[in-house]
């Protein structure tokens, strides 16, 4: 079976290792028997609605089974995502609909599994970017993330373009044009390259510790460029609930660009927000079909620069009304 392909293993519960052990089969709704499912590698052949991870995979751990296989669709690619758990105990693996028939044929059958994971943290660092205001007490924050997801080893490579390349390359030339324009701002402007979004906001969290007490607000880029038109965007929030939300509504409203009104709730702006410092979340929602982030599918051409080049000019605006309006 292909990784990314067939299976992946589900990132917030499972552990790695090598395991065999017989195959059990269980259906939705079936009664278990804690003796008959000890020391098995359990295959869940059909996920029901509203089906309670959290609960099963704990249960999988008090009843001392092997791994955990569970149905998950038919997707081109499984994603890849590397916010592992503090303390795995089983691997817990997603698998190809498609391949389920052939599994429920193999049941009583010893099965091995190989998944060569490593939970642990890492160094990683932030790439910080300042330029003074005539205010030396306010700071306006510009950021984005580098980090990604990788490489598999001997396997297949993710370069995340549009997750987040994209907004790096959208933060750098924004940063040139602030300061091309050799005007001072009332404000200090942090450009900030976050890492470690990837694994839980990780450096976000980091630099909010630092610079807190100095912020006035935040803009964050992440996922953008999807389309060759910017048509419409999300700003990480429900509703417009004070001055931030309220002025990027006035500058996309110009631009005929509508809001998605909706909490993503997974990019660095959370950090912010969290923290009590008024923070956009900017990103593209696609009207047509995109490639999907967290895959081998997000690749360079992927991308379309024109769009990336209007938020270049979002940003950049964004910027001035704060500096003319002053609502902070």
């Amino acid at each position: 079976m292909e990784h990314r392909v067939d299976f992946t293993e589900w990132n917030r519960y499972s552990s790695g290792g090598r395991i065999d052990g017989d195959l059990i089969v269980i259906k939705d709704g079936e009664l278990v028997d804690e003796g008959s499912i000890k020391d098995k590698v359990v295959l869940i052949s059909k996920r029901p609605n509203g089906f309670d991870l959290k609960g099963t995979v704990q249960a999988a751990i008090d009843y001392d089974i092997k791994a955990l296989l569970i149905e998950h669709g038919n997707p081109k690619w499984f994603v890849k995502m590397i916010n592992g758990p503090k303390n795995p105990k089983v691997p817990v693996i997603k698998v190809r609909k498609s391949l389920i028939d052939s599994l429920v044929k193999m049941t009583g059958n010893k099965v091995k599994i190989d998944l060569p994971l490593k939970n642990e943290a890492i160094p990683c660092n932030n790439v910080i970017g300042f330029l003074s205001g005539s205010n030396p007490d306010k700071t306006l924050v510009l950021s984005t993330h580098y980090d990604h997801q990788g490489a598999d080893p001997g396997g297949h490579r993710f370069q995340g373009a549009i997750d987040n390349i994209s907004g790096v390359v959208t933060l750098l030339e924004t940063a040139k044009k602030l300061i091309s324009t050799e005007k001072q701002y009332p404000f200090n402007i942090v450009i900030v390259f976050f890492s470690g979004e990837e694994s839980g906001l990780q450096g976000a969290k980091q630099f909010i510790e630092s610079f807190k007490e100095n912020m006035i607000g935040a803009i964050n880029l992440d996922c953008i460029g999807q389309e060759p038109e910017v048509q419409m965007v999300r700003i990480g929030y429900t509703e417009p609930i004070h001055w931030l939300p309220l002025l990027a509504k006035k500058v996309f409203d110009r631009k005929g660009i509508e809001i998605k009104w909706k909490d993503y709730g997974g990019e660095d702006s959370v950090a912010f927000r969290n923290a009590g410092v008024p923070a956009l979340g900017l990103g593209q929602k696609p009207l047509m079909k995109s490639v999907s982030i967290h895959t081998p599918d997000d690749t360079v051409e992927a991308l379309n620069f024109e769009a990336l080049s209007q938020w270049v000019h979002i940003t950049e605006e964004m910027v001035y009304e704060i500096a003319k309006q002053k609502l902070y």
